[in-house]
């Protein structure tokens, strides 16, 4: 692929993916951090600054595991060319990629706010992330760092994407966050507003079905009426990991 056929996001991520190895395969490392703990590297067209480096280190040691895990990690998100951001319908504009031949991870922008509370979270989230927290629902990061290229600033994240490992395409994606407060799909399926449809629906899944690759949010899901059925035994375990992500992310006015 010559140079000029490349996207942005190719060059940046190949850029975030050369400086996470000089951040886990150098041992002399330690050296290399700024005033702020972060590590700063600058290859020829991007710059990427990996924020909190020594808790992203022990975190990514954690998850992928030494040596090769993390290597071929790091080769998969460049492998696949051409990634584009998609934009989210987020309010700030932000946007996601998939990243790798099989889009096993997924890189996500997030803006100003969010990278601050972020910084402020990481090293507790990372001890949170390592202890015995295996059932968290919190998302394992894979990436946390800000890039500037062209004159533009973004700030990023990279985790697993959760549907990956699907055994089958889903009937429906929700997009959900536990909140109802601006959280009604702004996109218009007909020419009427989409609450008022959604709550004259008499069969949801048929629904559901017809729009496969719509995502909902939290109040369509509640103007559907859809209820999900779980076993008792998995519900308690549930809501005991979700309490225990609450507390903690409460600590920091999440």
């Amino acid at each position: 692929m010559a140079d000029s056929d490349r996207t942005v996001l190719d060059i940046v991520v190949e850029a975030i993916a050369t400086t996470y190895r000089e951040l886990v395969l150098n041992e002399n490392i330690k050296n290399a951090f700024d005033k702020k703990g972060s590590l700063v590297q600058q290859t020829e067209k991007c710059e990427v600054r990996v924020y909190h480096g020594k808790a992203q280190k022990i975190l990514l040691q954690h998850v992928l595991g030494e040596g090769d895990s993390i290597e071929n990690y790091l080769t998969t998100i460049t492998a696949a060319k051409g990634i584009r951001l998609k934009e989210s319908g987020a309010k700030g504009g932000e946007g996601f990629a998939f990243l790798g031949p099989d889009r096993l991870y997924m890189l996500k922008t997030v803006n100003k706010a969010e990278k601050r509370a972020l910084k402020g979270a990481f090293p507790d989230y990372r001890a949170y992330a390592c202890g015995e927290n295996k059932d968290s629902l919190l998302p394992r990061f894979l990436g946390f760092f800000r890039w500037v290229h062209g004159g533009t600033r973004r700030y990023g994240v990279i985790f697993y994407n959760v549907f990956h490992s699907m055994p089958s395409s889903p009937v429906a994606m929700f997009d959900l966050k536990g909140s109802v407060v601006h959280r009604l799909t702004l996109t218009k399926l007909t020419e009427t507003k989409l609450l008022p449809m959604l709550e004259s629906v008499e069969d949801p899944f048929q629904f559901l079905a017809s729009h496969p690759k719509h995502v909902f949010l939290d109040a369509d899901l509640l103007a559907l009426g859809i209820r999900f059925r779980v076993h008792a035994s998995h519900w308690n375990a549930l809501e005991a990991a979700a309490r225990r992500d609450s507390d903690f992310l409460k600590k920091f006015n999440f």
